[in-house]
């Protein structure tokens, strides 16, 4: 389906569910720390990943569609988070299309992701510090939110048969090229299952969705190792404060 097809689904649903008002602040509230009560709780996750992307410029379209795993490990004293994903990018340029494969498995341990992607020709690992999309638990993907601008509870829905709470955040930088982010966070686990960020064109250029398949189970010995560094270009950004919100 149509990457905006399917935001503007999103946006019906919220418009049926709009003749409600914003829940309040103190409900809000509530909501945030009934969130982040939830992730304390969480040992473990497993999940599917779907990642959508779209993007327009004068010269044509970029487009990408990405499968794979994601997963949660919280047993060990650290926080750990895993995902591979397989990843087909397109590129229209003036009615040129032309189509790439790749594949990325990062993993995060605290606030640390090293990831590598090998495509066709290129081989890299990357070290850097986690964005809030590379953990997606509630008490820093709630902490982004807020920084990014204001906040609104939207709705409770449900999702892959999971009820989940609808978070808003509306960009308050003047010279951001995204406008919102709208993030479904699982009611169980505390963890963002959908993200979606709009552009200036109220155009929905990533849609990042994980359907959990189960919670709290044995954590799987090996999974969470850092990709390895051989054959590949290593890159170290660390040192930099800046971390990007988007995948």
């Amino acid at each position: 389906m149509n990457l905006n097809r399917i935001a503007t689904v999103m946006i019906g649903v919220a418009a049926l569910f709009g003749a409600q008002a914003y829940a309040s602040a103190p409900q809000m509230e509530s909501i945030e720390k009934e969130l982040i009560a939830s992730w304390k709780q969480l040992k473990s996750l497993s999940a599917t990943i779907k990642i959508q992307a779209e993007m327009h410029n004068k010269f044509g379209r970029v487009s990408s569609e990405g499968e794979g795993t994601f997963a949660i490990d919280r047993s060990n004293g650290k926080e750990r988070f895993y995902k591979h994903v397989k990843t087909e990018v397109t590129n229209d340029i003036r009615g040129k299309p032309l189509s790439t494969e790749s594949a990325a498995i990062s993993v995060t341990i605290d606030d640390i992701t090293q990831s590598r992607s090998d495509s066709v020709d290129k081989k890299y690992v990357i070290r850097k510090k986690a964005s809030p999309i590379d953990r997606r638990d509630a008490p820093t993907m709630l902490a982004f939110l807020h920084k990014l601008g204001t906040v609104q509870l939207l709705q409770t829905q449900n999702l892959d048969g999971r009820k989940t709470y609808v978070f808003e955040a509306k960009y308050t930088a003047p010279d951001s090229l995204i406008t919102r982010m709208v993030v479904h966070f699982d009611a169980q686990t505390g963890v963002a299952v959908r993200i979606t960020t709009y552009d200036i064109n109220a155009m929905a250029v990533n849609i990042s969705t994980i359907t959990i398949t189960s919670v709290n189970h044995d954590a799987i010995e090996g999974l969470f190792d850092l990709p390895t560094t051989e054959d590949a270009v290593m890159v170290d950004l660390t040192k930099d404060e800046k971390v990007s919100p988007t995948e």
